[in-house]
């Protein structure tokens, strides 16, 4: 593929045209190939990169619930507290040191049942249950069921 320039009737090539065999579709792609047709309709189209929606993850539900479980326990802790200490007021020391690891016994445990439900809630797992373990679980707190119980005492008439 050549043109006549100034009437010469080489066939070399002039220096903006290139020949056929030296046609790159990289070099011009928006140009056809030398039989006519544009190589980037024809190839085969590049994959489409898809992804995969991301898989829901499997929620704990049983966090919620061991707030609840906590909590219950720290219920249980604090009636053993109530139930050992005026039982046993002859064996004051024996009784005092008992009912004190109880009393911090069920603190802690009524601590972690607050925090488990408040990690339920926050992650989403179980947040029902979770709410009721972090609830139940301030109200066992021996100082805070002690306050309540005080305060519930002093508005009696009598």
């Amino acid at each position: 593929m050549s043109f006549d320039v100034a009437g010469s009737s080489s066939r070399t090539p002039h220096a903006t045209e290139r020949s056929d065999d030296e046609f790159t579709t990289a070099a011009y792609p928006h140009q056809p190939a030398p039989d006519g047709v544009y190589p980037q309709l024809d190839a085969e189209p590049e994959p489409r990169t898809t992804y995969r929606s991301r898989r829901r993850a499997r929620k704990r539900k049983w966090l919620g619930w061991a707030a609840i479980l906590l909590s219950a326990i720290a219920a249980g802790l604090v009636v053993a507290i109530y139930a050992i200490a005026p039982a046993n007021a002859q064996l004051a020391p024996a009784a005092a040191l008992l009912t004190t690891a109880l009393l911090w016994t069920a603190v802690a445990v009524s601590g972690l049942a607050a925090v488990t439900g408040t990690v339920s809630v926050i992650a989403g797992w179980s947040r029902v249950a979770g709410a009721v373990g972090i609830v139940l679980g301030l109200i066992t707190n021996p100082f805070v069921l002690f306050t309540l119980v005080s305060g519930a005492s002093s508005l009696t008439p009598y």
